[in-house]
C-alpha cells in the first residue's frame, strides 16, 4: 500500500486528504442542519437581529451537543483519517466551544427579553398618557364654559402629551350643540432611540343637550 494511504479490511482504500475533508463537511452539515431548517416554509417571522442571533446560538450549541455523542462512538472510517487522538482532543475542545455557545445563547436571550419587556412597558406607558391626554381633552370641551384650544401640552407620568381640539357647531331640529374632535399624541423618548415610543389616539364627544 502506498504511503499516506489508511484502509481497514475490507474497505476500499481513499486518501486521507480526501477523507479529512469530507468528515468535516459532514460534522458541519449536521451542526448547522437547525439552521438551515429556519429557512423552510413557513419561516418564523423575525423578532430582531440580538433575539434572532441567540437563537442561533442556541441551536448551534444543541446541534454541537448531539453530535458529541457520535463522537464518542468512535467510528473507524471517521477516526481513520485523523488518529483516535485527535478525535479525542477534537471531542474535548468541542466540548468547551458548545458550552461557550449555549452560554452565549443565555445570556444573549435574557438580555434580548429584557429589552422587549421594557419596549413593551414603555408603549403600555404612552398608550395610557395618551388616553389621559384624550380624556383630559374631552373633560375640558365639555365644562359649562367649554375651553377647546389646540396645542395644550402636558406631562403625565413622565410622558409629553399634545392636546389638540376643534370645535364644530351642528343645528340639529333647531338644537345647536357643538362637536369636539380631539387628538391626543403621546411620545416618550428620542426618535431613534430603543426608548422611544408613541401613540396617538383620537375622539368625537358632543355637548349635546
Amino acid at each position: 500500500m502506498a504511503p499516506g494511504i489508511v484502509a481497514w479490511k475490507g474497505e476500499r482504500v481513499i486518501a486521507p486528504s480526501v477523507r479529512s475533508p469530507l468528515w468535516l463537511a459532514v460534522y458541519l452539515l449536521l451542526v448547522t442542519a437547525p439552521l438551515l431548517l429556519a429557512f423552510v416554509a413557513p419561516r418564523p417571522e423575525a423578532a430582531g437581529f440580538a433575539w434572532d442571533f441567540a437563537m442561533a446560538l442556541g441551536y448551534a450549541g444543541v446541534a454541537m451537543m448531539g453530535v458529541q455523542f457520535v463522537l464518542t462512538a468512535r467510528f473507524k472510517r471517521a477516526c481513520a483519517p485523523y488518529g483516535i487522538d485527535v478525535v479525542y482532543y477534537f471531542h474535548r475542545y468541542l466540548a468547551l466551544v458548545m458550552l461557550a455557545l449555549i452560554a452565549l445563547f443565555a445570556v444573549r436571550s435574557v438580555g434580548s427579553q429584557q429589552g422587549q419587556n421594557n419596549q413593551a412597558l414603555i408603549g403600555l406607558r404612552v398608550e395610557y398618557a395618551a388616553r389621559a391626554g384624550l380624556q383630559w381633552g374631552a373633560a375640558q370641551a365639555l365644562l359649562p364654559v367649554s375651553s377647546c384650544v389646540g396645542g395644550s401640552n402636558l406631562v403625565i407620568e413622565g410622558v409629553a402629551v399634545t392636546v389638540n381640539c376643534v370645535p364644530t357647531d351642528v343645528i340639529e331640529a333647531g338644537v345647536t350643540y357643538q362637536v369636539f374632535a380631539i387628538d391626543a399624541q403621546a411620545v416618550s423618548g428620542v426618535l431613534g432611540q430603543p426608548e422611544y415610543a408613541q401613540r396617538s389616539l383620537t375622539g368625537r364627544f358632543s355637548n349635546k343637550p
